[in-house]
């Protein structure tokens, strides 16, 4: 977590003391995570469609990877990008190719 220095009550923080905040209609963020106490910026909030997208893609891998007849090389790059929560261009071509 960045903790910018002088920021002496964001040092101990718990998850209890954030607060989400919702930016406007038409910002390129969805929200952010504050301190409760200054309003210090913690980490951006990824918006409920971006979520969304995010397990639906790990669903569609892990039905691929349940399939007991799938290729070893896609099942390799399946089981690489498997966890991760956002894939670069290249790769989301490769998996939207072995997804079809």
């Amino acid at each position: 977590m960045y903790i910018k220095e002088g920021w002496k009550c964001c040092s101990q923080m718990k998850r209890e003391e954030m607060k989400e905040v919702i930016l406007p209609l038409g910002s390129k963020k969805y929200g952010k995570l504050v301190c409760l106490h200054c309003d210090h910026f913690i980490k951006w909030i990824p918006s409920p469609k971006t979520i969304k997208e995010i397990e639906d893609r790990q669903r569609k891998i892990q039905e691929c990877l349940d399939q007991p007849n799938f290729p070893s090389r896609d099942r390799q790059f399946l089981e690489g990008i498997k966890d991760k929560r956002f894939i670069c261009p290249k790769e989301k071509t490769i998996l939207d190719y072995i997804l079809q």
